[in-house]
């Protein structure tokens, strides 16, 4: 059998071969085409062939430079392809290739087809091993997938012109790098995301969405004056001032370096003001804070909400720390949560509770339903559902149905209780020490001597009878201060005087009783004598 090969080269994948550096990437392995005609059929060739390649650098002679054996070749109508690998044959000299082919399995021999067929180069591949440069640009100038060396100063990936790079994922707009006069902006996320023209160093790392909401996309927007502002992510936030924030979440506002962590439907309007996250909050106080929460407002210089619901605070510098619908409406005012409570004076203070009030200038409201009307006023008031108010300016008013206690932890202890009419204090024999009887009548001999006087205080009208501090501290140096009076030293101090006087009164009665009898005793004898001189008949009136 014999048979003879017409070849189709311009279909030859040489690209790999041509360029060693490129062969290291992507293999030495070509696509042999060709058409294979049997003549003793008298016409093209069909079934099973062995292959023999063999690359020489000459059309006639010379050394074999590579050698492959391509079995089990399917020919039909003539036609067939081959994968042909004769590893670093080419270095960009001309080469020729040998072709020999025989029936699969046959023992018959090689038939050799001549004669050798030069390989010539495709055109990309011509070009692509003579360029010097693309664009203008030499092969070092390339960004590789593998990574590159850079030189800094030297290398950029990017655009030299004012229009923006974009980043493609999946057909989509990922991110958008926008020249400006400054600063270049960033623009991630969702394509209808935007900066307003002229505003440089804005940034928009991502979210918005086209989404519609109300008929409206919602995308995320820095405009106005939003200079150097920032939208993390989120969907239709806006930034309207001067370097402006906002962290995420959804419909919030930031203006003049005011920030929005998250939250949504949160407004940031004061310069310098922030709302951490929440929902519908609303912040309009220049250096003002709102922690979070819902429907909470501050609207006061350097004031602070720090959660909780309807809270409203527009004093200057003045707090409402949560709870439910409480109001900070003055100057330096602090509500400290709770419901419905209210700080209207200056400095006033409502630590918590329920419906308490303090609108007097550093006036204290607590419990439930406290009203501190006067200044410096203190009023604290238990649970009974009663409005319980301040008569007069600086007052302490405490309302404490089952009374008041205070102990040291000790068992020492001071408490009032309705109906006592006084105070009562812990004297329980075990809570004391050191004890030693007194004279009762020393003690009474140092009260006789104690300067009593009637006096007032000082700018009060009321009349006092007693001691001075001084009078008593010299006679009953009983403790180190000799400015104040102790309830209980005067207590014990009377006590023993009473003691003593009772003594004396005793001592008194005991001699009395004596003296009595002596005077019965002469009223007798008196008696007696009487009897006998009128016996003896004399007359007694002389």
């Amino acid at each position: 059998m014999k048979t003879n090969i017409r070849t189709i080269l311009a279909a030859l994948a040489l690209v790999a071969s041509i360029c060693q550096t490129s062969a290291a990437l992507i293999g030495t392995t070509f696509t042999y085409q060709g058409r294979l005609t049997d003549t003793n059929a008298l016409g093209p060739a069909t079934g099973v062939y062995d292959f023999r390649f063999t690359i020489f650098a000459d059309p006639l002679a010379g050394p074999a430079l590579g050698q492959q054996l391509v079995p089990n070749i399917g020919v039909t109508n003539g036609l067939f392809i081959a994968p042909v690998d004769l590893g670093a044959a080419f270095a960009g000299e001309r080469r020729w290739l040998q072709i020999e082919v025989e029936p699969a399995g046959s023992i018959m021999g090689w038939t050799l087809l001549s004669p050798r067929q030069e390989i010539t180069p495709t055109p990309y591949a011509v070009f692509a091993e003579n360029a010097a440069s693309v664009g203008g640009i030499t092969p070092g100038g390339f960004w590789g997938t593998a990574g590159n060396g850079v030189i800094p100063g030297a290398n950029l990936l990017g655009t030299t012109n004012n229009q923006p790079l974009v980043l493609i994922v999946a057909g989509q707009e990922a991110q958008r790098f926008e020249a400006t006069t400054d600063t270049p902006n960033v623009v991630g996320g969702w394509s209808g995301n935007s900066v307003a023209a002229g505003l440089p160093g804005a940034t928009i790392g991502g979210g918005g969405t086209a989404i519609p909401f109300n008929g409206q996309s919602q995308p995320n927007t820095i405009t106005n004056s939003g200079y150097y502002g920032t939208i993390s992510g989120g969907y239709h936030n806006l930034v309207t001032g001067y370097g402006g924030f906002i962290g995420g979440g959804a419909v919030n506002v930031a203006s003049n370096f005011s920030a929005v962590a998250a939250g949504e439907f949160n407004v940031a309007g004061g310069s310098f003001s922030s709302i951490g996250g929440g929902s519908s909050n609303t912040n309009t106080g220049d250096y003002s804070t709102v922690g979070g929460g819902s429907l909470n407002t501050c609207s006061g210089l350097g004031s602070t909400v720090g959660g909780g619901q309807l809270n409203n605070c527009n004093g200057g510098d003045a707090t409402v720390g949560g709870g439910y619908q409480n109001s900070s409406l003055s100057l330096y005012a602090t509500v400290g949560g709770g419901y419905v409570n209210s700080a209207s004076g200056e400095y006033a203070t409502v630590p918590g509770g329920n419906a308490n009030s303090a609108e007097g200038t550093s006036s204290f409201a607590a419990g439930n339903r406290a009203k501190s009307h006067n200044n410096g006023t203190f009023v604290w008031a238990d649970s009974q559902n009663a409005d319980f108010d301040s008569t007069r300016d600086n007052q302490v008013a405490f309302r404490c149905q089952s009374g008041v206690f205070f102990d040291n932890g000790a068992g020492l202890f001071v408490n009032w209780s309705p109906g006592a009419g006084s105070w009562a204090f812990g004297s329980d024999r075990n809570l004391k020490d050191r004890m030693s009887a007194v004279n009762s009548e020393v003690i009474l001999e140092k009260v006789a001597r104690l300067p009593l006087a009637e006096w007032s205080y000082k700018g009060f009208p009321q009349r006092h009878i007693g001691p001075m501090a001084q009078d008593f501290h010299a006679l009953f140096p009983l403790n180190d201060d000799d400015k104040r009076l102790v309830g209980v030293d005067l207590h014990g101090v009377a006590l023993a005087a009473i003691q003593g006087l009772n003594k004396k009164v005793e001592d008194q009665r005991a001699q009395l009783a004596a003296k009595q009898v002596q005077i019965d005793q002469l009223r007798l004898r008196l008696d007696q004598l009487e009897q006998r001189i009128l016996g003896s008949g004399r007359d007694l009136s002389r």
